[in-house]
């Protein structure tokens, strides 16, 4: 598979203007592409739609695996607490 444009860039345009395409995030959460589209219905990303194609913000990745560090930290954090 080839990516990039005659300048030799060997990431997809989409990557370098900070977007991911649905296979890209499903890859990085380790689930599938219909599980990234049906967050995208529930509201937990917000998709971004060009012409026939879908993306997703990096930034909006980013976030969200934030705030699943934090709410793991927080949960392990109130079980410790609960133990003592």
């Amino acid at each position: 598979m080839r990516f990039g444009g005659n300048d030799g860039d060997p990431w997809p345009a989409s990557c370098r203007l900070g977007l991911l395409t649905t296979a890209e995030v499903a890859a990085i959460f380790r689930r599938t592409d219909r599980t990234i589209r049906r967050w995208a219905a529930m509201g937990r990303l917000l998709p971004v739609r060009i012409g026939g194609s879908v993306y997703f913000r990096a930034e909006d990745i980013n976030a969200l695996i934030s705030r699943q560090i934090s709410d793991a930290i927080l949960l392990g954090r109130n079980a410790r607490e609960e133990t003592m």
